[in-house]
């Protein structure tokens, strides 16, 4: 089951994003391509829960986009992404 929760990038810190996303065990899908996985890989040498990252470049179309999450999650197994920063295209 894929559960989904956006949140307006403005309103919040890339640090409490990543926080909430482990608060929820939830893998984090952003476009911020070129912030967000340094703080990811930050997290993970503090020793902090980082239940992943995925990050889609805004160039990216949203159809292959989909494909691409699409094979990524469904040849995943559970927990698979945890602590990991994996960008798209694949």
């Amino acid at each position: 089951v894929i559960s989904v929760r956006v949140f307006q990038a403005q309103t919040f810190h890339d640090h409490d994003v990543l926080a909430l996303a482990a608060v929820h065990d939830r893998v984090l899908l952003t476009h911020d391509v070129q912030t967000m996985p340094t703080f990811a890989y930050e997290r993970m040498h503090a020793g902090l829960t980082m239940p992943g990252v995925i990050a889609i470049p805004q160039t990216m179309l949203v159809r292959p986009a989909i494909e691409d999450l699409v094979t990524l999650i469904g040849g995943s197994l559970d927990g698979e992404l945890v602590y990991s920063v994996l960008h798209l295209p694949l």
